[in-house]
């Protein structure tokens, strides 16, 4: 058991790992450095929203001490750097927070043997050139956190990726953290480790955008995509856990990071892009499908005024709406009212746009956009599938497929689409 963990950063990555980490430790000490937020912390109310998080933590509450002084961070045995890195609206990083943040650390941390351990996502480089300026080790983690399921990735590894100065991790007291987690412990140079986290995310990228264009494709000649990955999840070369479902492109913010860091490396070593320019083309294709179907229908029917959106973060379980297709849409019909209901967003900066309960209420407009998979939703539809009759549905998940609404409404899916 270690004495002392501390953890800079409070947003999603370092919520969800000091939680996982107080397993094995007799104290974590959470920073942030608004007070505000530590407040509400120290109560157990979280802004950030995943599915087993608040209990995970108030399992182990009398471990936590939340705090805006980062003084309190002294004497840990380990030190984490958990803040989420921000990006631009061209998805770049901005990376000068994180930097503030170890040079803190840096300084606070008397103990030279205490290591500074990164999860936060990082370039190339980075490391190598932070190493340069301190005696103290650091190490890169690799995180592969999913929104929706991040407690049981982080309990459950497949394996634990680590960058460090000579491809070992020296420090026992880290060493002996990590092998409570009894998977692979993967050892490997800085620079390797930070193109690892990239590689991971850009073969996801690249699976994804692979069954965008065959689902584009679908749509044009008329073959059953669905059966298609039926077929795909069956060959043990793919499998059942690819990205294999069609999707509004790329969001979130993570995916697309990592995509300009690629695209920038390329970029200076003179490698050819068109790969990345190609799925960069597909996303934004996919992008628009919910746009240019509303579009149709607004254009055909300037009766219609009220729009019903169920989800508007990125994807269900989350309360992210970095890129989110919803907030575009709302944006880009701005003549139009829009009720959303979202589970975990009650506000959102338009005008246009009312937060609703989910009851019949919502299904009263006469076009419904279903915008994220949650079973929440599909039962919602299931019980009160009498009030979305002749209805206009975009449903992109096809989350409707059971409900045998065929007959009275006109559904629009990714990959296919049906009208009366």
């Amino acid at each position: 058991m270690i004495n002392k963990i501390s953890f800079f950063g409070t947003s999603h990555l370092g919520l969800v790992y000091s939680s996982v980490m107080a397993n094995y430790a007799k104290k974590i000490v959470c920073y942030d450095s608004d007070k505000k937020n530590i407040d509400c912390l120290k109560k157990l109310k979280f802004s950030v929203k995943e599915p087993k998080l608040r209990e995970t933590i108030k399992k182990n509450k009398k471990n936590f001490f939340f705090t805006n002084n980062y003084h309190e961070a002294e004497n840990s045995d380990l030190v984490f750097v958990s803040k989420d890195v921000n990006t631009n609206d061209k998805n770049e990083s901005d990376l000068a927070e994180i930097k503030n943040i170890f040079f803190k650390i840096n300084k606070v941390i008397k103990n030279k043997e205490t290591p500074i351990i990164f999860l936060s996502q990082l370039p190339p480089g980075f490391c190598t050139n932070l190493q340069k300026k301190t005696k103290r080790e650091i190490y890169y983690q690799v995180e592969t956190l999913v929104f929706g399921n991040a407690i049981n990735r982080a309990l459950y590894p497949e394996r634990i990726i680590v960058g460090s100065k000579n491809k070992k991790i020296t420090n026992k007291k880290y060493l002996s953290l990590l092998k409570n987690f009894s998977c692979p412990i993967l050892n490997m140079t800085y620079e390797t480790a930070e193109i690892t986290k990239i590689a991971i995310n850009i073969f996801l990228i690249s699976t994804a955008m692979t069954s965008n264009f065959m689902s584009l494709i679908s749509e044009k000649i008329l073959f059953n995509w669905d059966n298609v990955i039926e077929a795909l999840k069956l060959d043990k070369r793919i499998g059942k856990y690819a990205y294999l479902k069609p999707s509004l492109g790329l969001a979130g913010g993570n995916l697309e990071r990592d995509l300009v860091s690629i695209e920038k490396l390329c970029k200076k070593n003179n490698i050819e892009t068109g790969l990345i320019e190609g799925w960069k083309k597909i996303s934004n294709i996919r992008k628009l499908w919910v746009y240019k179907i509303l579009k149709k229908i607004l254009t055909k029917n300037k009766k219609i005024k009220k729009i019903s959106i169920l989800g508007i973060a990125y994807k269900e379980n989350t309360n992210s709406i970095k890129n989110s297709n919803s907030i575009y849409i709302i944006k880009k019909f701005k003549n139009h009212k829009f009720l959303f209901y979202d589970k975990h967003i009650k506000n959102i900066d338009t005008k246009n746009a009312n937060s609703q309960i989910l009851d019949k209420n919502i299904l009263k407009s006469q076009v419904i956009l279903i915008m994220n998979m949650t079973d929440l939703f599909r039962n919602f539809l299931k019980k009160n599938s009498y009030f979305i009759k002749n209805k206009l549905i975009i449903d992109p998940y096809n989350i409707t497929k059971k409900l045998k609404l065929r007959k009275n409404n006109t559904i629009y899916n990714l990959g296919k689409i049906y009208e009366k």
